[in-house]
């Protein structure tokens, strides 16, 4: 979803304190626009969801991050498998299994987790 934004706010920086917002922005994985937006809703204590959306990206942890990558792994073998080698299809419904158990709980999980 991508959300269109009105206005535009013009602000002067110095440049440390503009080096300052893109090095926090970054580190949030966020834009400085982002950045300063969600900053200016917690000040304010106000929701707006079209401001807020782009927001602070969900958080991936490094474990739900590899086992991901593995699901998407078995994936890849459990195609391959099924197009290629007929014989092989215990091996693919496996390999789509725990593929399956691997990835909804991921994501299942990031809506319960805190943004």
């Amino acid at each position: 979803m991508r959300t269109t934004l009105a206005q535009v706010l013009g602000v002067k920086l110095s440049p440390d304190l503009r080096l300052q917002i893109a090095a926090a922005a970054q580190r949030e994985g966020i834009s400085d626009s982002a950045w300063l937006r969600q900053r200016a809703l917690d000040a304010l204590g106000t929701v707006s969801a079209p401001d807020a959306a782009s927001g602070r990206r969900p958080r991936v942890a490094p474990e739900d991050q590899a086992a991901l990558a593995g699901a998407v792994r078995d994936l890849g073998e459990a195609t391959v498998a099924l197009a290629a080698v007929p014989s092989r299809h215990a091996d693919a419904t496996a390999a789509l299994q725990r593929a399956r158990e691997t990835i909804v709980p991921i994501v299942i999980g990031f809506e319960r987790r805190p943004s």
